[in-house]
């Protein structure tokens, strides 16, 4: 049940959204150079389904946007039902549904590793926001077995939404209701982030240009989300966010945020 791009190791929630995108089967699998894509992108291009980790898209995404338009799909699971399975029999032993819900922020733990694509122009966000059933194998360390234990499957169930993201105010739109200016603290509380989610966040729409840093509030950096027809601030901007830039690395750069 390995993950993968071909379809021998491919996982269900990856196929599945990948036929929602692209429902022609006979438009599947597109290589390019090394590496082959998921399918062709009705709108022109090819689009990329990433339901695991994104730091495999460092590698891939140059080759696929030298090729054209890229869209990439990262789904966001809204609503999930969790299935514990015996790992010995495979019977459902208990469903229930979990309360969380997720968000876009909550992936911005894996945006991170691809910060320097964020203003491509030729990449395009695609959000699916989705209700799943999520099986898990009782196979955990604790008395339960549920700690530690090993996710085995995910089903798509439904497709509540889909919101593409292109441009810096698109990104800015994605934000919780903050105050302004806020701090990492404010957007970890707002979207019950932990506080590496927090640092990630501001990082991704730091880099997306969805922010405009606003100074400081006691050791914390403030910002506020970047206002539509508002041009993003270049890494050429003088004055406090250009040294705020050079203290983090800049504006791609992955070093760890404020010390907040």
């Amino acid at each position: 049940m390995s993950g993968g791009i071909g379809t021998l190791g491919e996982k269900s929630l990856h196929r599945a959204l990948k036929s929602w995108y692209q429902p022609d089967e006979t438009r599947h699998e597109v290589r390019l150079g090394r590496f082959t894509a998921d399918a062709e992108n009705p709108q022109g291009g090819v689009i990329e389904v990433q339901t695991g980790s994104f730091f495999a898209l460092k590698k891939r995404l140059p080759v696929y946007l030298m090729a054209g338009r890229v869209l990439l799909v990262c789904p966001v699971v809204q609503r999930k039902w969790l299935c514990w399975v015996d790992p010995e029999t495979g019977e459902v032993l208990s469903r229930r549904r979990s309360p969380k819900q997720g968000t876009v922020l909550d992936l911005s733990r894996e945006l991170v590793h691809i910060l320097p694509f964020l203003r491509e122009e030729n990449l395009v966000f695609s959000f699916p926001f989705l209700e799943v059933e999520e099986y898990r194998l009782q196979d955990g360390w604790s008395r339960d077995k549920k700690r530690g234990s090993s996710r085995y499957e995910r089903k798509l169930l439904q497709v509540f939404q889909r919101v593409d993201v292109h441009t810096s105010s698109q990104w800015a739109a994605l934000l919780p209701d903050l105050p302004q200016p806020f701090t990492a603290k404010d957007l970890q509380k707002a979207a019950r982030l932990s506080p590496q989610g927090a640092s990630a966040a501001v990082k991704v729409w730091k880099n997306a240009g969805a922010l405009v840093f606003c100074g400081k509030k006691g050791r914390s950096y403030t910002y506020r989300p970047i206002q539509p027809g508002e041009s993003p601030i270049s890494p050429e901007k003088t004055g406090a966010f250009t040294a705020e830039i050079e203290k983090n690395g800049g504006l791609y750069g992955t070093k760890t945020d404020e010390p907040d």
